[in-house]
């Protein structure tokens, strides 16, 4: 050893009373910094104690071969987020956070308050390094969905943008899950080459390339490489790892809407994360299970799987798993109508979220607030928190979040006429989709544009859209849009009077929704098949189909799904001259959209309220509710239900327009 290596050994205090083994891990952690790279980069450490953390730190100020600034948290509350000022750092200095030497804080404060935009540290030429207890490493780890980018070694973790490549101008760089993939690809072939392989690492790249294949809906990839990461963990007796790629994989068969095979992985995933008794793990898989219960229409089971996790994050401290709850949960009552509950669940998310400046669980919660007013019907209120949750995804370079808030402001132009500025939208987001390569979205854009295209009366466009986007759900293997596009073009077969085409099509989206499990759209479809019947003059059988779905809808406590039955049921009365039976049913669906608060649906309501007594020559009654349709659909922006009004009854069309209220300025702004 050299002389000056030697006399800065003795120099390290705090080195010389470390234990031997603690010696050994600070000798390698020195080497792994003496051997770092340039390339921008971000290294997680985890120490064993704090005198071993102490002895780092005086290695990196006194003796590490690299430029150094240190950073310290010192208050618990501190939002700390160095990589969101990075701006304000020098490039290829390297950066030390040491949250070590604070033995106050606790793992869930600055696991809550790390939020690291894996963009910055090249974008930056920046080199982080975060030295840490390994509990609170630990605690990171376990939430790497926050970052996506770790690859796993034996004591530490680097960032997968040391890769990134050098000829892409810093500011203009974006990774995106395509180049995620590819980089993530390229390591794994390249450690795949070398003479000493060592099986944890090779298994943990392999799982980490899965995770980045998902992204880009490349789910074949995917199970290939969690089979081969399945292999070697078996291999080794990791029972932890087989447990979290049993996780995976159900995740996989999830996202294609093959509910069984998820169910099948994870229940094999909770026995094994029961036996090595890591509870977090366990309720997290079952919450998985939950959300395959939501979708099968068992929102009871899903509800009693996110009441355990949340009595495990509160356990743990966990702060986010928290808030990720909380709007779970909402999502499971805002399919059961019950609105007003969902809100204050997707509030009290935002509220938690918030606390840390966690903007992208802040960016779900807003998204969701949204999606709870567009369904009430109130355009308004849901493009202000939908655009305040885009404005963050965009902040955040998060290109997925981006697609999916302009996907819903989209939707709310079409349902209030304003198709252009529904298609500016959607192109958009469609161009998003198209540019991270995630084939769901694609394929959910492509059957929204082909809405328009339909309402625009342009059917030869909107077939075309409609049968690319299901070629293109068929190639991603997406289940659930597989079986929406069919009840698309079933519908344009409708229209054209092709009533045996049209019900070929819906029966295909209804047998792939009943294959799945997926009570939503098997309801829908069930749905659809009764209108056709009604529209051939089959009224037995459009009867038989319009209640069972009326029926699956009140088994699964299935709310939104009432109404629209409801008016099949009424108008198929209607169509046999029992107006009796056929108001009946219609006041029961007001009764049931006015409970909810579905400005829309309680509209269409009164309008076929109408219709029934101008079918019986009560004007009065008719002009009544028809008015009262009128109101509601101006005061909320549908320029549709606002035309339907005025087109069905044309002798009372005067007698309306002199009752027109002027719609409110700024009900709905570009």
């Amino acid at each position: 050893m050299p002389k000056d290596s030697r006399k800065n050994k003795r120099e390290t205090g705090l080195e010389s009373v470390l234990p031997m083994r603690e010696q050994l891990e600070l000798s390698y952690i020195k080497d792994i910094i003496i051997h770092w790279g340039d390339d921008p980069s971000l290294l997680l450490i985890g120490v064993d104690s704090q005198a071993l953390g102490g002895a780092f730190v005086d290695f990196i100020k006194k003796h590490s071969p690299l430029q150094v600034k240190l950073h310290g948290v010192e208050e618990r509350d501190t939002v700390f987020d160095i990589l969101r000022n990075a701006d304000q750092l020098d490039a290829g200095a390297a950066q030390l956070l040491c949250f070590y030497t604070d033995v106050s804080l606790q793992p869930r404060d600055v696991a809550s308050n790390l939020i690291f935009y894996r963009d910055y540290i090249p974008q930056f030429k920046l080199k982080i390094i975060l030295i840490t207890s390994h509990i609170l490493l630990n605690t990171i780890i376990e939430r790497a969905y926050d970052f996506y980018s770790i690859s796993g070694f034996s004591g530490f973790f680097t960032d997968l943008s040391r890769s990134v490549q050098k000829d892409l101008a810093p500011a203009e760089y974006k990774p995106g899950p395509v180049q995620e993939f590819e980089k993530s690809h390229e390591d794994l072939n390249r450690y795949r080459q070398q003479d000493n392989v060592i099986p944890r690492v090779l298994m943990k790249k392999l799982f980490n390339s899965a995770g980045f294949a998902v992204k880009i809906s490349g789910y074949d990839e995917a199970l290939e490489f969690l089979e081969g990461a399945m292999g070697i963990a078996k291999k080794i007796a990791d029972r932890e790892y087989q447990a979290m790629i049993f996780g995976n994989i159900g995740h996989i068969y999830s996202d294609k809407g093959e509910f069984e095979k998820a169910n099948e992985n994870y229940n094999a995933a909770v026995k094994l994360f029961r036996k090595i008794g890591d509870a977090r793990k366990e309720t997290r898989v079952l919450s998985e299970i939950g959300y395959i219960d939501s979708k099968k229409g068992q929102l009871d089971r899903a509800l009693k799987s996110y009441k355990k996790e949340l009595e495990i994050a509160e356990m743990f401290g966990d702060l986010m798993g928290e808030a990720a709850v909380q709007n779970k949960t909402g999502l499971i009552y805002s399919l059961r109508g019950e609105f007003d509950k969902a809100l204050k669940y997707h509030e009290d998310a935002l509220r938690i979220f918030k606390e840390p400046g966690d903007l992208s669980g802040e960016a779900c919660a807003l998204e969701s607030i949204g999606n709870i007013y567009r369904q009430k019907g109130y355009p308004g209120d849901a493009l202000e928190y939908l655009r305040k949750a885009f404005k963050i995804f965009r902040k955040n370079g998060d290109l997925h979040g981006e697609a999916d808030s302009l996907r819903f402001i989209g939707s709310i132009f079409i349902h209030s006429g304003d198709l252009d500025k529904a298609s500016a939208y959607l192109e958009e987001g469609l161009s998003i989709s198209k540019k991270i390569n995630i084939l769901r979205l694609e394929s959910s854009y492509i059957g929204y544009i082909g809405n328009i295209y339909e309402l625009k009366g342009d059917i030869d466009n909107a077939l075309k859209c409609f049968e690319e986007g299901l070629a293109i759900s068929k190639k991603c293997g997406d289940w659930r849009q597989e079986a929406c596009h069919p009840g698309y073009i079933g519908h344009i077969n409708e229209l054209n009077g092709e009533y045996e085409e049209a019900l070929k099509h819906y029966t295909e989206a209804l047998l792939i929704a009943q294959k799945t499990g997926d009570f939503e759209i098997e309801v829908l479809s069930l749905g659809r098949i009764g209108i056709l019947y009604l529209h051939k003059g089959e009224l037995a059988e459009a009867l038989r189909y319009s209640r069972e779905a009326l029926d699956k809808s009140e088994r699964h406590s299935f709310l939104l799904g009432k109404p629209p039955n409801l008016w099949n049921i009424g108008n198929i009365h209607f169509a046999k001259g029992a107006y009796t039976e056929a108001l009946k049913c219609l006041r029961e669906s007001l009764g049931i959209a006015g409970k909810v608060g579905n400005a829309h649906d309680e509209a269409t309501a009164l309008i076929d309220i109408g219709r029934v007594y101008n079918a019986q020559y009560n004007n009065d009654e008719a002009v009544k509710y028809f008015k009262k349709a009128l109101e509601i659909a101006q005061t909320a922006g549908f320029k549709l239900l606002t035309r339907e009004v005025l087109l069905i009854a044309p002798k009372m069309n005067n007698r309306l327009r002199r009752s027109r209220k002027r719609p409110a300025e700024g009900d709905i702004n570009p």
